[in-house]
């Protein structure tokens, strides 16, 4: 039996018929290896409908962050006032960022911290793995 499909150029329906004619030439209880060799096709073509909606996707996003960007430069343009997330030279003001001075985060804190925990985890599993003061009270029982 031979599957054609037809050729589109919409990825989507690219992909929907790549997966229809990979189920189809797997249908059989005991495929033969040009049903293995027909699905295989189908799955890179499935692939490649994939990274192409990929692609379409990530062209959008990235013609809508541009568009939004020309907006922003639009609108400080007509107010005379740049971006309110910018500092007076157009670069994003990280001061007022908790634990950041000039660009860089302290992360000493958070190190102290995770020094405390990692000592009581170990004091703990000390205190485990010690054996009970009162082991001589302990008899086999048998």
């Amino acid at each position: 039996m031979s599957i054609s499909t037809p050729s589109t150029s919409d990825p989507e329906e690219a992909l929907r018929l790549a997966e229809l004619v990979r189920r189809a030439a797997l249908a059989p209880a005991s495929p033969s290896s040009q049903d293995h060799a027909v699905a295989a096709s189908a799955t890179q073509k499935a692939a490649s409908a994939r990274a192409d909606m990929i692609k379409a996707a990530n062209e959008a996003a990235s013609a809508e962050r541009a568009e939004k960007a020309e907006e922003k430069a639009v609108k400080a343009e007509k107010t005379g006032k740049p971006d309110s997330a910018s500092g007076s030279n157009g670069k994003k003001d990280n001061t007022s960022v908790p634990g950041q001075k000039n660009g860089i985060t302290d992360f000493s804190g958070i190190n102290v911290a995770r020094g405390k925990k990692a000592a009581n985890a170990y004091a703990s599993i000390s205190d485990i793995s010690k054996p009970p003061a009162s082991s001589s009270n302990i008899r086999a029982v048998g």
